[in-house]
């Protein structure tokens, strides 16, 4: 009988023991001890991939080291910012200075360094201030024209300043002052040469002698009448181009004087429907007498 010789071989049938282990202490490992392992070689893993993501190596993510680099060098570019900010007065406040950081991994802005970026300007508005040049200028014939009995001389137009203002040197008398109006557009400032001018504005009367000025904003109706015999002043009138609603209806002068014709046609004599019309391609609109007896009650007719 073999398993009389070789009993370590040839077990009993009626021994309950599986591969040398009691049945029972393997259900425990099979069911309980080895999930439970598991388990905790799971866990691990996974707690050991979170902290080589948080914490990788030099080696491990060149992308990561980028990112790190950048947001060093952005808050540095911005502590520089602001310390030039405090310690530069001589630095514009409107002004955004960009600083492009310096290690070679970092982003480089295309942006170049100490830049001003700030509101962009108009190219058409450089030209026009490129093109524009210094002059001198005087009342001459050539510039010069009569205006129902007026003496203009335009020294500045739209053409030479860029549309800012018109600059006018006017002789007139009594008689040929233009009548109550209002500008919608334009601001004007008038300055006595010589002679005496009664300027009026709503219930005031201003009076103005040689070396005097005013100043007539748009929107408010006003006359002139010229209380010497003759008068002459400089009109600054902004923006520029109103003008050139003279220069419709004008004559080119002759002399430098007055126009001594006794048919000079007069802004109280004949029909203002043409002036009129013009007047009100350029803004500016002509009072009726209902309107100049209640915003100018001292105006004389």
């Amino acid at each position: 009988m073999p398993e009389v010789f070789l009993p370590n071989v040839y077990q009993s049938q009626d021994s309950l023991e599986i591969w040398g282990c009691d049945p029972v202490l393997a259900m425990v490992w099979a069911f309980i001890i080895l999930p439970i392992a598991l388990t905790i070689i799971v866990v691990s893993l996974e707690a050991l991939g979170r902290f080589l993501r948080v914490n990788p190596s030099p080696r491990s993510s060149i992308k990561l080291s980028k990112n790190r680099f950048e947001m060093t060098h952005q808050s540095q570019a911005a502590a520089r910012l602001g310390l030039r900010r405090f310690t530069a007065p001589h630095l514009k406040a409107n002004r955004v200075w960009q600083f492009r950081p310096r290690h070679r991994l970092a982003r480089r802005p295309r942006a170049r360094q100490l830049r001003p970026s700030g509101i962009p300007r108009s190219t058409t508005g450089d030209t026009m201030m490129m093109a524009l040049k210094p002059y001198k200028r005087s009342p001459a014939i050539a510039n010069s024209s009569w205006y129902n009995g007026i003496l203009l001389s335009r020294l500045a137009g739209p053409g030479d300043n860029a549309g800012a203002f018109d600059l006018v040197v006017s002789k007139m008398r009594q008689g040929t002052e233009p009548p109550p109006h209002v500008h919608s557009r334009e601001d004007a400032l008038f300055y006595v040469l010589c002679g005496e001018l009664r300027v009026y504005v709503g219930t005031e009367v201003f009076t103005l002698t040689s070396g005097e000025c005013i100043f007539l904003p748009r929107g408010i109706p006003h006359a002139l009448v010229v209380a010497s015999e003759e008068a002459r002043m400089i009109a600054l009138i902004t923006p520029g181009g109103f003008v050139d609603a003279f220069n419709k209806m004008n004559a080119p002068a002759q002399r430098m004087d007055l126009p001594t014709d006794p048919h000079t046609v007069t802004d109280e004599k004949p029909d203002l429907w043409e002036t009129i019309k013009v007047f009100k391609e350029y803004g500016v609109r002509l009072l009726t007498p209902d309107e100049i007896l209640t915003t100018m009650p001292r105006y004389p007719f």
